[in-house]
């Protein structure tokens, strides 16, 4: 049984909980938020259960970036200050400017477990040898995957991006098994390759995960990679605001799982009244997350 956000029944008590806590908390850290509940006249008080989630206001990301311009650096809705960040992502910047997103030990850890999740989910194991090839910089497709495929227990080799001649070397030595990376630079890997006068498929690569843009989810594209390689691929589906891998895709499944956990409550929003929609096959809308215990950016 699912209820609302996504969460299993078992957990339910326990994320309401955790949505409390930060809840009552965060009007306080945050002046976005206290400003924001103020003028929708919310009291995070009255959250008592996941069915009440609806009377909590909606942020958007011109919001976000507007709440960045007025303090600088992270803005008005971080929850913690600079000296409790351990780290700083940027979201890509497809729809406006990138916009900075501030990570705490506690967030990075919850993340890890996330991302980790996620790639289980799309087949990554302990005994897989993985050439990272997504930028090891301020994308959350990066530094955060190695972590996960760390926590798993993977073989990770950071190789990253604009260094094609090191994955070939990596390729040509150690007995790798698996390839993360954006879908274009898997394709132009495999082409590198042949102008080297090799063949992408001579390498055993059985797994390739791909995430981060667009492709991977178009059947035509999917196969060309998969023809290339002679290996399988799954996607995963996240954003820099809330975790970098939220949704995954099992070998063979046909469709995307949620991934959040406990983390992160996600809904199905008519974009045009505002409510819920029971997420029933064949029925649309825009997602919506919410994060449940994060410290930064709530």
């Amino acid at each position: 049984m699912i209820t609302p956000g996504f969460v299993a029944a078992e957990d339910r008590d326990a994320v309401t909980a955790m949505l409390r806590a930060q809840l009552a908390g965060l009007p306080a850290r945050s002046p976005f938020y206290a400003g924001l509940f103020a003028v929708h006249g919310v009291d995070p008080a009255a959250l008592v259960s996941l069915d009440d989630m609806r009377k909590l206001p909606f942020t958007d990301k011109q919001m976000l970036r507007d709440s960045q311009a007025a303090a600088p650096p992270l803005g008005l809705h971080a929850g913690v200050d600079m000296a409790e960040v351990i780290r700083v992502h940027a979201s890509t910047g497809t729809t406006g400017k990138p916009s900075w997103v501030g990570v705490t030990r506690r967030d990075a850890e919850a993340w890890t477990e996330m991302v980790a999740r996620a790639f289980m989910t799309m087949g990554a194991r302990r005994e897989d040898v993985v050439l990272h090839g997504a930028g090891l910089t301020l994308f959350v497709g990066g530094l955060p995957i190695r972590d996960a495929l760390e926590r798993i227990g993977c073989t990770m080799i950071p190789i990253g991006t604009g260094a094609s001649e090191k994955a070939v070397q990596a390729l040509d030595s150690l007995g790798v098994t698996a390839l993360h990376a954006t879908p274009s630079y898997v394709r132009y890997l495999a082409e590198y390759l042949r102008r080297l006068g090799r063949d992408p498929r001579e390498f055993g690569i059985s797994k390739i995960f791909v995430g981060g843009e667009p492709g991977g989810g178009e059947p035509a594209f999917r196969r060309h990679i998969e023809q290339e390689w002679g290996a399988r691929v799954t996607e995963g589906l996240g954003n820099a605001d809330m975790a970098p891998v939220l949704f995954a895709e099992p070998p063979g499944a046909g469709g995307m799982r949620f991934t959040g956990g406990r983390h992160v409550l996600v809904e199905l929003i008519d974009p045009d009244g505002g409510e819920p929609v029971d997420p029933e096959p064949g029925v649309s809308g825009e997602l919506v997350y919410t994060s449940v215990d994060r410290e930064c950016c709530p």
